[in-house]
C-alpha cells in the first residue's frame, strides 16, 4: 500500500517479488491517499508477478512533475484488470513507462486511465513492448479524452487480443505533441494502419514500422541527444538509462548481492632429472595434479622431466 506518498527526488524500486492477492476484488498494490506526487523521483515496479482482481489500483490523483517516471516494466500480470489509476494521471515533462510485460486480463487492459490523462510539457506515455491476452490501453472515452500537449503517446511492438488494442479518444494539442502507431498484433494477426481504427486507435497518429529507428518510439525525446546506428538512445545530459528516462531507476538484481569473485589459479613447473638405464621405464611421480604435461627429453645419459601443475582455487564466501 502506497498511501499519500511523495517522492522528492528520490525513487522507490520494487524488483523481483511476487504480489498476489486471493482475496475476490483483491488489490495487489494498493495507492490511496489524496494523491501519489512525484517531483523528479520515481517509482518502478520491475520484473514482478501480479495477481487478483486488479494488479494496481491507484484511488489516488497521480501526479508527476519535474522530470518524474513511473515505470512498470519486465513483468507478468495474470489479474481481471491490470494498472488502474481510477482518477488518472497529470505528467508534467515527466514519463509514463508500461514496456515489456507479459501475461493475461479478464477484463479491463493493461493500463487504464479513467477520469484524467493529462501530458504536458514534453511528457511521455510508453506502451511497448508488451504481450498480454486482453487489451493494451484504456483512455478516458468522449467526451473526456487523454490530452497530449507538446508530448507523446507510444503504442508500439504490443500483441493483443480481443476486439480492440485500445479504447477511449487521445487529443493532440500544441507543437511537438505526438502519437506513434506501428508494429501491433491483434488475436495473432499483424495490423497494417488501415486496421488501426477498426482496433480502437482513433486520433491524429503516425504510423512507424516495426523495422524503423524512431526516437520517439524508444527514448525519452526530452533527454535524447540522436539515435545510434543500431536504434539505441544516445542520452543527453539528465538521461539515464536505455530509454534516457530524467531519472535513474536501477534495475536490481537481488538484494545488496556482492558480485562473485572470479576465479584465482596459479601455475607450478616442477623439473626432474634421472639416470638413464637400459631397461629403465618412466613413470610419472605419484602427485594429485589438475593438469599435467608429461614431455621426457633425451639428452646423453639422462632424460629431463617438466611437469606442469595448474591448481584453482575457489574463493571464500562473503557474507552479504
Amino acid at each position: 500500500v502506497l498511501s499519500g506518498l511523495r517522492l522528492v527526488r528520490s525513487v522507490l524500486v520494487v524488483s523481483g517479488v511476487a504480489l498476489v492477492t486471493v482475496v475476490t476484488g483483491g488489490r495487489t498494490v494498493v495507492v490511496d491517499g489524496a494523491v501519489l506526487e512525484l517531483v523528479g523521483g520515481g517509482v518502478a515496479l520491475d520484473t514482478a508477478v501480479f495477481g487478483g482482481e486488479y494488479a494496481l489500483y491507484a484511488s489516488a490523483r497521480v501526479v508527476a512533475s519535474g522530470g518524474a517516471v513511473l515505470r512498470v516494466s519486465g513483468s507478468q500480470v495474470y489479474a481481471a484488470h491490470g494498472l488502474v489509476f481510477d482518477i488518472g494521471v497529470e505528467a508534467n515533462a515527466s514519463a509514463v513507462v508500461v514496456n515489456d510485460n507479459t501475461g493475461a486480463l479478464t477484463d479491463g487492459a493493461l493500463l487504464e486511465l479513467r477520469e484524467t490523462a493529462s501530458f504536458v510539457s514534453g511528457s511521455w506515455l510508453s506502451v511497448r513492448g508488451n504481450s498480454i491476452s486482453g487489451k493494451l490501453l484504456s483512455v478516458p472515452p468522449y467526451p473526456r479524452s487523454a490530452d497530449f500537449v507538446q508530448s507523446t503517446l507510444t503504442l508500439h511492438r504490443n500483441a493483443g487480443s480481443g476486439p480492440v488494442v485500445m479504447d477511449g479518444t487521445v487529443a493532440l494539442g500544441g507543437a511537438g505533441r505526438k502519437f506513434v502507431v506501428g508494429c501491433l498484433t491483434l488475436n495473432g494477426q499483424a495490423l497494417q494502419p488501415i486496421d488501426y481504427r477498426p482496433a480502437g486507435i482513433i486520433g491524429k497518429f503516425r504510423p512507424v514500422a516495426c523495422s524503423v529507428c524512431d526516437v520517439d518510439v524508444s527514448c525519452f525525446a526530452a533527454a535524447t541527444r540522436a539515435m545510434s546506428g543500431s536504434c539505441g538512445c544516445r542520452c543527453a545530459e539528465g538521461g539515464y538509462g536505455h530509454d534516457c528516462l530524467p531519472v535513474y531507476l536501477p534495475h536490481v538484481d537481488g538484494c545488496n548481492r556482492t558480485p562473485e569473485k572470479p576465479l584465482l589459479s596459479h601455475t607450478a613447473t616442477l623439473t626432474e632429472t634421472r639416470s638413464l638405464t637400459p631397461t629403465w621405464t618412466p613413470t610419472p611421480p605419484t602427485t594429485s595434479l589438475s593438469a599435467t604435461r608429461y614431455s621426457p627429453t633425451h639428452s646423453g645419459p639422462t632424460e629431463t622431466m617438466h611437469v606442469t601443475e595448474t591448481v584453482t582455487l575457489l574463493p571464500t564466501p562473503t557474507p552479504t
